[in-house]
């Protein structure tokens, strides 16, 4: 079962302190209507492209109707970029696809 841990990754390095010079936090909006494209069917495209990237990513919803969602993602830097590369190919309709 993926826990959301990258590969090569230890558990116990872990931690909610994102101030690490070592964690990397970037936002991208989503419009309203791409949100299911990215949360996928019971949140599997969310997974895959947290699973392929290592960064976490989060979709806050809290927003009126009709606004742009943002998309949180954090993790190391590297991790962060390809997660944000992937998340934005995938709201212009491009492939991302995982697998």
């Amino acid at each position: 079962r993926d826990l959301g841990i990258p590969s090569g990754g230890s558990a116990d390095r872990l931690s909610d302190d994102h101030s690490s010079p070592r964690c990397s936090t970037e936002t991208v909006e989503c419009p309203p209507g791409f949100v299911g494209r990215v949360i996928g069917k019971g949140g599997e495209t969310i997974k895959g492209l947290q699973a392929q990237s290592g960064a976490h990513i989060t979709v806050d919803q809290n927003f009126p109707e009709g606004a742009p969602r943002v998309i949180g993602i954090s993790g190391p830097p590297g991790c962060v970029a390809i997660a944000k590369r992937l998340v934005e190919e995938l709201l212009r309709g491009g492939g991302a696809r995982l697998g």
